[in-house]
């Protein structure tokens, strides 16, 4: 009856008029409707806006962090601060004549260069394949190829020396100094197949003694056995000894000039670095570690010790020699060249510095050696030079000056600009995003039907 008497008053109320009480209540129930359906909007839209800004506060934080960890990585923000001295390790020399050749097979067996199987090198007239990996192995030992440009060096040259990476069928070849009044501790002579024929030499501590003292390259008489008289140019690699991964001064020398070279070493003590862990050991020695590391990960990929890793730990305790007798019986399918191949492909893997963290765990450590140098080149002495030489001075004091570095830039600073920022760029779009949200659940709740 009261849906007859609806119908009835929808289509013709003037004929039919309704009870008062029926009215009441079709009021009520439509007013309680109504309610019902501003209650649902106001249930999304909360709900909405909530999810919606959660999002917005996850993005932005992400991004701040993202942003401060960037920012610090790159040394900005931060301040450097002398806190002391330390006295100075001697450094390291390498000379190099730059050549462009591509080296025979018995040229690269009469320097020590270990390319394969005897009767591979032979067998070889050239060695343009072996040639190859052996730029990739040695390319692991030296800086990069713009020699001109400062460099950074995983494995340097010191560190081959000190840790016999490649053994005695290796790229060095040992030789003593004949003069025991000698600057030098000793030398070693290489062929690289970038860097041609170079010698590296090591300092004596006591030729720092004094504050003004100063090393003449041109008492290296010795070299001009190896190195012809009219060669056009050297190349001088200034680095200091078991030092990872710090800066080395390259200096292209022409012969008939004189050079002054004034190195300023310093280290760098990182206090502040949260996100950049370290390891603070005083003996810790970064090549070290990674030399191990790359002793056991060779292990566990071949199941024999190579011959060319010096045994720094224990994990060769035990293990058979890849060369020997017993492990080409256990396995006959495993060549030498492809081994020589695994060995250049691990030490590229380990240059990676997530490798270094997640499987040598190796951390840097806390102490960042760096140099500084300034070049002098003097023309008023070319005359009283001798036109087939050289002369090279090194000046460098007896002590290091150590620096404390500190972020200064703080979280709190870059938490206000980079809301700043966000505020002034993106507030329009984000209300406008806001708006376009309510009138979309508007319009959708309007659609259900009643």
């Amino acid at each position: 009856d009261e849906l007859k008497n609806y119908q009835l008053l929808c289509y013709a109320p003037s004929r039919y008029p309704i009870p008062m009480h029926l009215e009441t209540s079709f009021r009520f129930q439509m007013k309680e409707r109504t309610v019902r359906r501003d209650q649902c909007k106001r249930f999304w839209k909360n709900t909405t806006q909530g999810i919606f800004l959660i999002l917005c506060l996850g993005w932005f934080f992400l991004k701040m962090y993202q942003s401060y960890n960037e920012l610090i990585s790159q040394h900005v923000g931060t301040q450097v601060q002398l806190v002391g001295n330390r006295e100075v390790d001697p450094p390291a020399i390498t000379i190099c004549r730059p050549s462009t050749l591509t080296y025979s097979a018995k040229a690269l067996k009469a320097h020590g260069l270990y390319v394969g199987k005897e009767e591979t090198i032979e067998g070889m007239e050239r060695v343009e394949e072996n040639n190859e990996l052996m730029r990739d192995v040695l390319e692991s030992a030296w800086i990069p190829h713009d020699e001109l440009n400062n460099g950074f060096a995983l494995f340097d040259e010191v560190a081959f020396i000190n840790y016999g990476y490649y053994g005695d069928k290796a790229i060095w070849i040992n030789s003593s100094l004949t003069s025991e009044n000698s600057p030098f501790v000793y030398w070693h002579s290489i062929l690289h197949p970038y860097y041609g024929q170079c010698q590296s030499l090591i300092v004596k501590k006591d030729i720092l003694a004094d504050l003004r003292s100063s090393l003449s390259l041109i008492q290296i008489h010795f070299m001009q056995d190896i190195m012809e008289a009219s060669i056009p140019s050297w190349l001088i690699f200034l680095h200091t000894p078991n030092a990872f991964g710090h800066q080395m001064e390259v200096l292209r020398i022409f012969t008939g000039r004189l050079y002054e070279f004034d190195v300023e070493p310093k280290i760098i003590k990182h206090v502040s670095r949260v996100n950049k862990p370290c390891n603070d050991e005083i003996d810790y020695k970064m090549e070290e570690c990674l030399f191990q590391c790359l002793e056991v990960e060779y292990i566990k990929k071949y199941g024999c010790r190579s011959p060319k890793i010096a045994i720094t730990g224990n994990a060769s305790q035990g293990v058979l020699d890849c060369t020997s007798k017993d492990y080409r019986n256990i396995y006959p399918d495993i060549n030498s060249d492809e081994m020589v191949l695994g060995l250049s492909e691990l030490v590229a893997e380990i240059q990676v510095e997530d490798f270094q963290r997640d499987v040598c765990k190796c951390l840097p450590p806390c102490e960042q050696h760096s140099v500084t140098s300034g070049v002098n080149k003097d023309e008023n002495l070319f005359e009283s030079l001798d036109i087939g030489a050289s002369t090279v001075n090194l000046k460098m004091p007896n002590t290091v000056h150590v620096y404390s570095e500190y972020v200064t830039y703080s979280e709190l600073q870059f938490t206000s600009d980079f809301g700043g920022f966000l505020g002034l760029f993106m507030g329009l779009s984000l209300y406008s995003l806001h708006d376009f949200i309510n009138i979309f659940i508007d319009f959708g709740i309007d659609m259900i039907p009643h």
